[in-house]
Parts: C-alpha cells; structure tokens; sequence
C-alpha cells in the first residue's frame, strides 16, 4: 500500500508544481526467486548511462516538464523477504581484485528470510535518490546484522546447520523441560 500526499500540485499560472511529499509504504511479504543472470541485468539496466540529449530537446508546445518530487518523509515499513538465489559462474579474479559479493556465487540460496526494517529517508529530491538511500541503508543493515544467514542457508553447509540446530534442540528443550517441572 503506498500513501501519497503532496502538498501542492499545481501553480496559479496553470503549470505542474513540484510535488513536495510525503510518502509511505507498507509491503507484504514478498518470495524472490532470483538467478545470477537477473542480477546483472539489473545492474546494467540501472547504472546511470546518461547521454544528457534528452534534456537538450525542447518541449513541443502544450506541454511542461515534470519536475521530479520533493520527498520530505519517504517513509518504507519493516517487511519479510525470502530469497532463493542460483548462481550461474563464480568469478575467482573478481574475488582476488577484492569483490567479496563474489563470495555468494559459491553456492545457490535456498529459502534464506531477511527482514528489512523501517527506514525514513528525508528531504530527497526525486524517485532516484530515495530509492538509492533506501538501498544504501537496507544493504548496511543486512551486512550489519543478517549475514549470519547467507552462511546458513548456503546449501554445502546447510546440512550442517541443521544437524547442529537438532543437536542444539536435543539439549535445550530437555533444559527447558527440567527448568519448568516437567
């Protein structure tokens, strides 16, 4: 669900106004199913290739540019992302030049939950640079706090992880029985 209110829409004089915002997103759960190839095309669809031809161009009569939004709240609500990722190449010079995320072409993803928290962006100028903080900031949490769960969902080492979590609950519910009387 997104809320959006702008505060001024359009001028006296009859043109487009900047829309300065406030906009807030809830997202449910969502599941990705991603591989190696999707990812680097995402990359490449979104680095900024500008040519700056387009800026040049007059405006036929009639119409007006759009200037972009000024968001004075852009405002995301905590959700659940499950992930599945299959890599296709793991890339051992990029590793040596220093590219750790290289380190998650080792082995496919499966069924690994990241929760995203809230984040507030402020007084940015356009869907461009809310989107980029936004990013930036979820990536910093995740590497922050949720790394934890790439190791454990790596399927080479997830056999491992599940036969340590059964031990783990061998010795704590036992625990946690005696501790209540029963």
């Amino acid at each position: 669900m997104v809320t959006w209110h702008p505060a001024l829409r359009v001028t006296p004089d009859n043109k487009v106004a900047s829309d300065e915002s406030e906009v807030a997103i809830r997202i449910l759960p969502l599941r990705c199913h991603l591989d190696q190839r999707a990812i680097s095309f995402a990359r490449a669809f979104f680095q900024a290739n500008d040519d700056g031809d387009s800026a040049d161009k007059p405006m036929p009569p009639g119409f007006h540019s759009v200037p972009p939004p000024i968001f004075t709240m852009f405002r995301v609500l905590p959700f659940k992302l499950k992930v599945d990722y299959r890599p296709q190449k793991f890339d051992s010079k990029a590793l040596h030049d220093g590219a750790i995320v290289e380190l998650i072409n080792l082995s496919p993803l499966d069924s690994m939950v990241l929760t995203l928290k809230q984040v507030d962006v402020v007084s940015e100028v356009g869907f461009g640079a809310a989107l980029s903080v936004l990013t930036g900031r979820w990536v910093c949490d995740i590497c922050s706090t949720q790394l934890l769960k790439f190791v454990t969902r790596a399927r080479p080492l997830e056999p491992i992880t599940s036969v340590s979590g059964a031990a783990v609950d061998m010795v704590v519910l036992p625990w946690e029985a005696f501790r209540n009387g029963e």
